[in-house]
């Protein structure tokens, strides 16, 4: 900067009045230990940004530099301080927005995750079938226990939609959940 034209109204770095600037030999023996203390705060999962944690400490570091002027003195404390809130702004940063690499192409991986093959769809309907049919074969109460049971109500929620106390609905609940694996094992399917 200080070989850059003047613009008007504008102080020149090494001007009078202006701030003091950090020396490069200064701001060089500053990175070593603000690397040192990025690492110490950082936590495992994202040690893999402690470089850039480090840019963005050393960048406040810099501007405060600046602001200050000659009155500036850059304690252990202060890098301490700058490379937390550093890191902690990238923390924050990360939960507020996850990022994907751009070389994964997450939609195209789920999509074939999610879709079984001809093998395992042909299963998943002979499975569906004896579920079904064991079902079927359940005392009225039981079917119906083992029905919400298998379709993610809590014991609280079959007793508030089925009416039973508590107890009959855990009763029924694992009576039928027993009687369906029996049932299932008949027909050779187990977990």
């Amino acid at each position: 900067m200080p070989n850059s034209p003047e613009v008007e109204g504008s102080i020149r770095p090494d001007g009078p009045g202006a701030p003091r600037i950090l020396e490069p030999e200064e701001f060089a023996s500053i990175r070593p230990q603000l690397l040192s203390l990025v690492r110490r705060v950082c936590p495992r999962w994202l040690s893999d940004q402690a470089e850039d944690i480090v840019q963005i400490a050393m960048m406040q570091v810099l501007e405060r530099s600046q602001r200050e002027g000659g009155d500036f003195e850059v304690s252990t404390s202060y890098l301490m301080r700058a490379a937390h809130n550093a890191a902690v702004d990238e923390i924050r940063r990360r939960f507020r927005r996850p990022e994907v690499a751009e070389s994964e192409e997450p939609e195209l991986e789920s999509r074939e995750a999610r879709t079984p093959n001809p093998h395992q769809q042909v299963a998943a309907r002979e499975i569906e079938r004896a579920i079904r049919a064991c079902l079927a074969a359940l005392a009225g109460p039981r079917r119906t226990a083992v029905t919400l049971y298998l379709l993610g109500y809590s014991l609280l929620e079959t007793v508030e939609l089925s009416g039973w106390n508590r107890k009959r609905s855990e009763h029924l609940t694992h009576r039928g959940i027993s009687d369906l694996r029996r049932c299932l094992a008949a027909k050779g399917l187990t977990p």
